[in-house]
């Protein structure tokens, strides 16, 4: 008798940590899929080439539509004003909910000596478009930095 009360004892306790497991497993997918929706940047680092367009690609896995700016920065550019040999194309656009879109970089060389230690970034923000029924409160801007490699000169 108290081998059969043991044999369902551990039964029951193998169905709760079925059910356990279960809930674990279907509440990570609910949590993945809630991380899927928002804004990115792709490719994570830009290798430009002298005179070259490069293409990125800006993602809006949203419900909102965004007003992207581009530009690319140096650690030199905020201390020296030293001139960026890049130029961005558009440098402002429109992102509408739930689309992609195609932007770029042009690295102009003219004629400067090739520097491989200076650091550039492409930086990236994302303005929420502000509905005109919206009196109130203000709007966070996504802001994302990603690395310009410069390849070597062609």
């Amino acid at each position: 008798m108290i081998m059969g009360q043991l044999m369902n004892m551990r039964e029951l306790f193998n169905k709760k940590k079925l059910h356990a497991l279960v809930f674990s497993m279907w509440c990570v997918n609910l949590h993945a899929s809630s991380l899927s929706d928002g804004i990115a940047i792709e490719p994570f680092e830009i290798n430009a080439k002298s005179n070259r367009f490069v293409e990125f690609k800006v993602y809006n896995n949203t419900d909102e539509d965004y007003i992207v700016t581009q530009k690319v920065v140096s650690e030199e550019n905020s201390i020296k004003k030293a001139k960026i040999p890049f130029v961005v194309n558009p440098p402002i656009r429109l992102l509408r909910k739930r689309s992609d879109a195609a932007m770029g970089i042009i690295y102009l060389n003219e004629g400067e000596v090739f520097d491989k230690k200076r650091k550039y970034y492409l930086s990236v923000s994302f303005i929420p478009k502000k509905k005109d029924s919206d009196d109130l409160g203000f709007n966070i801007i996504f802001t994302q930095q990603i690395a310009v490699k410069l390849s070597a000169l062609n």
